[in-house]
């Protein structure tokens, strides 16, 4: 299975009507988020999971036939999310790793990742209260510790 997304522009105006609320409501499964258009039309763009771009197509045209109290659909398109990732210019976030995980990974206390992290040894981002770090950056220290421990 693959994730889709499906952008759907609606023959009405953006403006502060409430269908876009409408749209929201209708959509709210399926992750939609609404914007204007380059034209100021109402733009819907949903998440979809299925197999196929013709399994895809198929589940948003039933979508679309549904919710038929909504304004006429002008215009659908449909990619793979990784492409409409990448077009759109959206970056994968790499795995990232807790301050627990990365101590037990590294065999070491949670407050030495901590001095670690302010020593500038790894590279770590506040996320709320707490630290994460990238997780590839963790398992090459851990490999480093293991070369040298097994060198000895």
């Amino acid at each position: 299975m693959d994730y889709w997304n499906v952008i759907i522009e609606f023959n009405h105006s953006y403006k502060d009507d409430g269908v876009d609320d409408d749209i929201l409501d209708a959509f709210a499964d399926w992750h939609v988020a609404v914007a204007s258009a380059v034209n100021r039309n109402v733009e819907a763009t949903l998440s979809i999971v299925a197999e196929t771009m013709r399994q895809a197509c198929t589940q948003a045209l039933a979508l679309l036939a549904l919710h038929n109290t909504l304004p006429e659909a002008c215009r659908m398109s449909v990619m793979r999310s990784s492409e409409y990732d990448k077009m759109n210019g959206f970056a994968p976030v790499p795995p990232l790793t807790s301050v627990t995980e990365a101590a037990a990974i590294l065999g070491v206390t949670r407050q030495r990742v901590l001095q670690m992290i302010h020593e500038g040894t790894i590279g770590g981002v506040r996320v709320g209260n707490g630290w994460a770090m990238p997780r590839a950056e963790i398992d090459n220290l851990a490999a480093k510790k293991y070369d040298e421990h097994t060198s000895r």
